[in-house]
C-alpha cells in the first residue's frame, strides 16, 4: 500500500454498522507513510488481543479491505459492549 508492506489479517466481525461484510475478513493495516523507518512505528493496530471497532473502506478489484487511515482506522471497543459514538438510524445490526 503506497509504496510500502501492509500486514493483512483475518478478523472475525462481531457486527457491522453500515455495508456488508463477511463473518470472517481479510483487513489491511494502512502502514504510516509520513514517517521514516517501520512502516508501523507505534505499533500494527490491528494487532491487538481486544475487540476493535475497525473503520474500513474497500478499494476496487481483489484488495481486502483496509483501516480507513494509519492512525484512525482501529480503536478498543468497551467492555460493556457499548460504542463511543451514536449509530444512525440507517444503521444495520
Amino acid at each position: 500500500m503506497f509504496g510500502l508492506d501492509a500486514a493483512v489479517h483475518n478478523v472475525d466481525v462481531l457486527r457491522v454498522l453500515k455495508g456488508d461484510l463477511a463473518d470472517t475478513e481479510a483487513v489491511a493495516s494502512i502502514p504510516e507513510t509520513c514517517t521514516d523507518g517501520a512502516p508501523y512505528p507505534n505499533g500494527d493496530p490491528l494487532d491487538a488481543e481486544e475487540d476493535l471497532i475497525l473503520f474500513l473502506t474497500k478499494q476496487d478489484g481483489d484488495t481486502p479491505w483496509s483501516t480507513m487511515t494509519p492512525l484512525d482506522g482501529a480503536q478498543p471497543a468497551p467492555k460493556d459492549g457499548s460504542l463511543p459514538f451514536e449509530v444512525p438510524a440507517t444503521a444495520s445490526s
